[in-house]
């Protein structure tokens, strides 16, 4: 990526922070995790039978009552994972990297309610190694795909797949491994169901286009609080939130009670919804109303939550060795909120004459669209990027100017 020159080209990072390290393909899958799983069947209705004899003569009926818990199994999960991880779909429960502990929270959360059950179990005759029999079930699926970013149910999609057991020893799992074998018979059906695929995947935002698109054409005149008193760290915390896309993380923060966020266009994209989490620890859905890729801002509309103001906006040039502040996410959404305090080292003025605010305030990967604040409060720049040859960081970052990312999506205030 080049911000500040051939020199610095190799060395210069977007502290954006792609999901798992992964570099976007043509298409980069939303990921997918079964979230929940139950069964839409009575106390005490009949969902098989247990037979017996080499004719396989009907003995009993199968009670649902005598089975509640099957599907509180944990298998269940590991299978899901594994029909996804077949079919090419990246499933959340997917494990990269041994040595980490955390499994990521999926895009799409699954629900699979069995709305049927029909199973047979036939006892054909003693060995010395115990029972010999065979067996086979059949079971409905209703899977309700539920989208974490849209905070609601998206789709639901049903399946129906059958599994067998021939000749063999019968054993005390024996009714457990026939519904983890139909279950898994109906996860791939899922996993291969054209609906589901057009939900998973989606074309990727590309990183490195080959011609930037234009600045947004007219001035949007919005609420920005510019001449407002600014409001203290601990409460412009609450107006700083993390971004979530499907390949990034990233940062951002409230410019008007209207709900419009700045951050990057590295983060956010040209188009299209991002998830956004506040400090309250709630979620709301952001729909990118403006973007410019060669500037790296974007502006993104949602409903913020009630009592969140505005960070006010600063229109005077920082000065050589002002101290300044950053607040964001630095790598792991765990540490959302973070500040961090530096002094302004330099403004510098490079590639097409674009300004940058240098400064050795501590930001990393996913810190990317978050404010850099002065003392007062007042919002002075946008956290965009850092210096990092080798990927060892040297206390050099930059902020784009607020005042020139305004500029570069043609925001004024309002009245």
């Amino acid at each position: 990526m080049r911000l500040l020159g051939t020199l610095l080209a190799a060395a210069v990072v977007c502290v954006a922070m792609p999901s798992r390290g992964e570099v976007p393909s043509e298409t980069a899958n939303l990921s997918i995790g079964l979230a929940r799983m139950g069964a839409d069947l009575h106390v005490g209705q009949v969902y098989g039978e247990i037979q017996n004899g080499l004719l396989c003569l009907k003995q009993r009926d199968l009670h649902w009552e005598e089975n509640l818990n099957h599907f509180n199994d944990p298998s269940f999960a590991g299978l899901f994972n594994d029909a996804m991880m077949a079919a090419g779909l990246h499933s959340a429960g997917q494990k990269r990297d041994l040595f980490d502990t955390k499994l990521e929270n999926p895009d799409l959360q699954v629900g699979a309610l069995v709305t049927g059950l029909n199973m047979k179990a036939c006892t054909m005759s003693y060995s010395a190694n115990g029972l010999i029999g065979k067996g086979d079930v059949s079971m409905d699926v209703e899977w309700q795909i539920y989208s974490v970013m849209e905070s609601k149910i998206i789709a639901r999609i049903s399946t129906t797949a059958s599994a067998k057991s021939g000749f063999g020893g019968m054993h005390e799992d024996f009714f457990s491994s026939l519904l983890n074998k139909a279950f898994a018979a109906n996860a791939t059906k899922l996993a291969a169901d054209p609906a589901l695929v057009a939900i998973v995947q989606r074309p990727a935002r590309s990183t490195a286009p080959s011609v930037p698109p234009p600045a947004p054409v007219g001035d949007l005149f919005i609420a920005l609080p510019s001449a407002a008193k600014p409001i203290q760290f601990n409460a412009a915390s609450q107006s700083v939130v993390s971004i979530f896309t499907a390949d990034a993380l990233g940062s951002g923060f409230l410019i008007s009670a209207e709900g419009y966020i700045l951050t990057n266009h590295h983060v956010a994209g040209d188009v299209g919804r991002v998830r956004i989490h506040w400090s309250d620890g709630s979620d709301t859905v952001g729909e990118v109303v403006r973007a410019n890729r060669k500037r790296d801002v974007a502006l993104v509309k949602t409903t913020p939550p009630k009592g969140v103001a505005p960070l006010a906006i600063r229109y005077t040039p920082v000065q050589l060795g002002e101290t300044i502040y950053a607040i964001g996410t630095p790598r792991e959404k765990e540490f959302f909120g973070t500040l961090t305090r530096g002094i302004v080292s330099t403004v510098r003025r490079v590639i097409d004459g674009q300004g940058y605010i240098q400064s050795d305030v501590a930001v990393t990967h996913g810190n990317s669209g978050g404010p850099l604040l002065d003392e007062k409060g007042w919002i002075v720049g946008i956290a965009q990027s850092v210096y990092e040859p080798d990927g060892i960081g040297q206390n050099i970052n930059f902020f784009i100017p607020i005042e020139e990312a305004l500029k570069a999506l043609a925001l004024k205030p309002a009245g």
